[in-house]
């Protein structure tokens, strides 16, 4: 099977009739009941989910950003008003990526202005909820100097 062309509700249904299609004659008839329904792609879903949303996204070798994901294709994305986090600590005392795209930055946050970039080799993106993303939009940018 092709991953590129499994969808969520195909993966759903197909897991959902498992026990039936154990009881009456096997997998091959639980996978063609599964194809039946015209259904979303991965693609579909995640365009709906996170592109045009402000997100978190962790790059192998370009570090943490935030910014709006604009496209996304395979581990290569482009973000606008992109601003990379140097270091960051999380507001109301969380200590995670998914705590800054939920809560946002606080204390000795070190982050970027913000620029355009392509990232490639990402490997995380979290969408930030209005209170995350109100909070690191308005983060003073970071002056380089160290005290």
């Amino acid at each position: 099977m092709n991953t590129n062309e499994v969808t969520l509700e195909d993966l759903l249904a197909f897991l959902s009739s498992m026990n039936e299609a154990n009881k009456v004659g096997g997998i091959a008839k639980a996978r063609a009941k599964s194809k039946t329904k015209k259904t979303k792609t991965i693609k579909e879903w995640q365009s709906e989910l996170i592109l045009g949303k402000y997100v978190v996204v962790r790059a192998k070798d370009a570090g943490v950003h935030v910014g709006n994901l604009e496209a996304r294709n395979g581990r290569e994305c482009l973000l606008t008003e992109a601003r990379r986090l140097w270091y960051f600590e999380c507001a109301e005392h969380g200590f995670t990526l998914s705590g800054v795209a939920e809560k946002g930055l606080t204390g000795d946050s070190k982050i970027s202005e913000p620029v355009t970039i392509l990232l490639t080799e990402i490997c995380e993106v979290i969408p930030c909820s209005e209170k995350a993303e109100k909070n690191i939009r308005e983060y003073p940018t970071h002056s380089g100097e160290y005290e």
